[in-house]
């Protein structure tokens, strides 16, 4: 087949003009980092504060490692604290995290898990699949994105998780306390200071209950029974977990929830050290991030961890109280980051 010379020169010019666009965005990019010193945390809460110049958290938080590349020997408009862990990323991931939990003391934080082209994994699920139940696929996507309920044989399992590219496949903890299915959230600060291979974790005392916007009904599930949000508190859903106690305090023991909950805590600590402490790339800065953890209990008081969130939206009020509740939690974390000597609603791990 004949091609033009005329043909060939357009395409190499199309190629060089996407080539120039391609270099031009990225430029853009990392300028915008340079430059930026309004982030997302600041404007909402302590631009009125110079001392937060020192600051700089990802407007849009996306891989750690594109800012750790940039930032990697450089010292940059006096900024001393970066919002980010190096390596973080790799426990955000679902399927990830399972690797790290599979062959350790904390495996059963979360709820049963396969990886299903893990060929251990594979022969697990194997064993222990039924028909009848409830299973959820899960992709690394974050925000309980990604998630999707079946149920059904063996093979339509396999078939759909490898058709539709899913990273992994849980049990289905159902919720069924108040008959209706919700999380709890908590945040967890880790930060490595300057010049240091240790990394301190803490918690918030601050905690919050997600409810999801349908009831329980195990014959006929839907999606909307994933997808939990504070703007689905309605009145009579309690708030936290010590409105949780009040209500459940009579038929349940609520100790296990403290118990189960403090053993995925230290959990979390353990992934976090085990990933984030031999990452010695950015010693001319203290680094820290801010993480939402998402934690589900059975009608048994067992509570398994759902995921973790890095950057978590703070932004995002549903009443006046939860936007002092989050100011507060921010404005503690800068207060810590700063000077680790001042505990305040964070409590170490």
């Amino acid at each position: 087949m004949y091609i033009s010379n005329s043909f060939i020169h357009l395409i190499s010019i199309i190629y060089i003009i996407v080539f120039i666009l391609i270099i031009y965005y990225c430029y853009k990019y990392f300028l915008e980092i340079k430059n930026s010193s309004n982030f997302k945390y600041k404007e909402l809460f302590i631009l009125d504060n110079p001392i937060y110049n020192e600051f700089f958290i990802p407007d849009y938080p996306t891989y750690n490692e594109l800012y750790i590349n940039y930032f990697k020997g450089k010292k940059i408009n006096n900024i001393k604290y970066l919002g980010f862990l190096p390596n973080s990323d790799s426990f955000v991931s679902k399927n990830n995290l399972w690797n790290i939990l599979r062959s350790t003391k904390y495996s059963h934080i979360v709820p049963k898990t396969y990886l299903l082209d893990n060929y251990y994994d594979l022969e697990n699920f194997k064993k222990d699949h039924h028909k009848d139940k409830l299973y959820i696929f899960k992709k690394n996507i974050q925000n309980k994105k990604g998630l999707k309920l079946i149920q059904g044989d063996y093979n339509t399992i396999i078939n759909i998780y490898n058709l539709e590219n899913h990273k992994l496949v849980q049990k289905f903890i159902f919720n069924t306390i108040l008959e209706k299915q919700f999380v709890i959230r908590i945040y967890i600060l880790a930060i490595k200071r300057l010049n240091q291979n240790k990394v301190n974790v803490y918690y918030n005392k601050y905690n919050k209950l997600l409810f999801a916007e349908k009831n329980l009904a195990q014959n006929n599930f839907k999606s909307k029974m994933l997808i939990t949000n504070s703007k689905h508190n309605i009145p009579e859903n309690p708030k936290n977990l010590a409105e949780l106690y009040n209500i459940i305090n009579k038929s349940l023991d609520t100790n296990k929830i403290d118990t189960n909950k403090m053993d995925i805590l230290l959990g979390i600590k353990y992934i976090i050290t085990k990933q984030c402490e031999n990452e010695n790339k950015l010693f001319n800065f203290s680094q820290f991030q801010l993480f939402g953890i998402d934690i589900i209990c059975d009608a048994k008081l067992n509570c398994y961890l759902l995921e973790i969130n890095k950057n978590p939206n703070m932004s995002n009020f549903h009443s006046e109280k939860e936007k002092i509740e989050k100011h507060k939690i921010i404005k503690d974390m800068y207060t810590l980051v700063k000077n680790s000597e001042k505990l305040n609603s964070f409590i170490s791990l």
